[in-house]
Parts: structure tokens; sequence; C-alpha cells
């Protein structure tokens, strides 16, 4: 029997591995030998993508925002909501944000006195959606000083948050290699919008017919099953990424507004309609 589930590389956001194949001077990128070659048409939305990052230029040769997206070992649409972060004045928030996207399974799957997941994710839930709900569970984590007994109480899974809390330090050493300064916001507007400024790609309308489309390309999505929202229908969203099995789930998601599409990604949106 074939197998016909596709090579990684034929599956992941490709966006990184062009990035760091043009840093050491792969021009054509359509005609490199790959070991197991991504389709043509991935390699073409991909450049496409990075060029509306600003990581490309119309010659597709890396510019200055791409060759500092190289530079960072996180997604490159997540360094560029984290470079935008100045810009919004929520560095410390979108930090964390990405420091816990890196991370699975912040949730324990046991049980403690009739307590469950769900329940617990309601506690810390934000009906701004997942990412929003990262931020709440590691200020918590913090506030509580990171304290192994409360996480046990509260289902949270200690050791998870401890690597996230060592990615989020690494994280702030890169950024402020940069000469970026930290800053804050209680502003989850702000916030959204930064998420926004990089994962504008990633953005997705509710359809009538009881799924989600994204915006450019109609592409059929549903909410996963562990997101605090899939009991909600927020007119749209944006998302981290997509896992695929008998049908394509969105993950780790924001809501947004239809508006703010033009408003951040005017670039991107301009001759698509955005139904208001």
């Amino acid at each position: 029997m074939i197998n016909e589930t596709p090579p990684d590389i034929t599956r992941s956001n490709l966006a990184d591995v062009v990035l760091k194949l043009k840093a050491i001077g792969i021009s054509n990128i359509v005609k490199f030998n790959f070991l197991t070659p991504p389709p043509s048409k991935h390699l073409c939305r991909t450049l496409e993508v990075l060029h509306a990052l600003n990581a490309i230029n119309d010659k597709a040769e890396l510019t200055t925002v791409g060759f500092v997206l190289v530079e960072f070992p996180i997604d490159p649409m997540l360094t560029v909501c984290l470079l935008e972060s100045e810009k919004y004045g929520c560095s410390e928030e979108i930090l964390i944000i990405i420091a816990m996207l890196q991370v699975n399974n912040v949730f324990t799957k046991s049980q403690r006195g009739g307590k469950t997941v769900n329940k617990m994710k309601f506690k810390f839930a934000a009906q701004e959606g997942d990412t929003m709900m990262y931020l709440n569970v590691f200020k918590f984590f913090e506030e509580n000083n990171k304290s192994r007994s409360i996480c046990k109480e509260h289902l949270l899974n200690y050791d998870v948050l401890c690597q996230a809390a060592n990615i989020l330090n690494r994280l702030k050493s890169l950024y402020r290699r940069y000469g970026k300064a930290l800053s804050s916001t209680d502003d989850d507007i702000d916030i959204r919008k930064c998420l926004l400024s990089g994962l504008f790609v990633n953005a997705a309308y509710y359809h009538h017919s009881g799924v989600y489309k994204t915006f450019r390309d109609d592409f059929n999505l549903s909410i996963h099953p562990s997101s605090v929202l899939v009991s909600e229908r927020p007119k749209y969203v944006i998302f981290n990424e997509v896992l695929g099995s008998s049908q394509n789930y969105m993950k780790d998601i924001t809501v947004i507004e239809s508006e703010w599409l033009l408003e951040v990604a005017s670039h991107y949106y301009v001759n698509k309609f955005v139904n208001s």
C-alpha cells in the first residue's frame, strides 16, 4: 500500500527553509535540488508570503528584514509580530505568546479533586482566543513565583511552562541584541493587531455553510477541538497553524475584526473584498 502522507518538507511552512537557503546564497529556490522537492506551487506561495512580510524584494532577494528573520529560531511570521511589537507597545506580551506557541501540552491530562482540564481552561480563557489564554496562563505562572504546587492544583504542566520561560529568556536576549526596548500594555486590541501584523496570511472568516474560509484562497477550515473557541463562532480570526487529519483544523486562534485587515495588511488584502 502506498503511503499517502507527504514528507514533512512538503507539508510544513516552507518560509523558514527558503529564508535560510537564500541567506547562504541560493537564489533560484524553484530549481534547488531538494532531497524531497515540495510542489512548485507551494514554493511560489511561500515566496509570495515572504514578499508580503517584506523579507524579500521584487527580485526575490533578502531584504534587511529578511536577514533579521533568519536570525530568529522561530517561524518568520511570528518574528515579524515580534519586530512590530515595538510599534504597538506590547513586546512583553508578544514575547510571552510566542514562547508559549513553541511548547505543547500546557495543561495536564489528569484530574484533581473533580477538576478537569476544560474547567481549568475556562479559568484562564479569554473571548479573544487561545493566544490570549496562553498569555493569561503564563502571567499566572509568573505571579505565583513559578510554583510547582500551584501548577499541579490548576492542572498546569509545570515542566512545559518552565520550558516556555527558558524560551522567553532566550528570545528576550535576541530581541534586545537588535536594540529593541521592552514595552508592555493591557490593551488586548494592540496585542491582537500586532499578532495580525505577522499572521495576516492566516486570516479566516466564518462562512454561512458552517465552516471557516481563508480570505485569500477560500480554503475550508474548522476550529480545533482543543481551542477555547471551539463552542464559539467568532466572525473573523487568525491562526498560528493548521493540523490536518480527516479535516483541517485551525490551532492557536486569535479573534480579530475585519477592518483590521486593511488597516494592518492593506498591501496583502487591498485587492480582496473584505466584508465589514
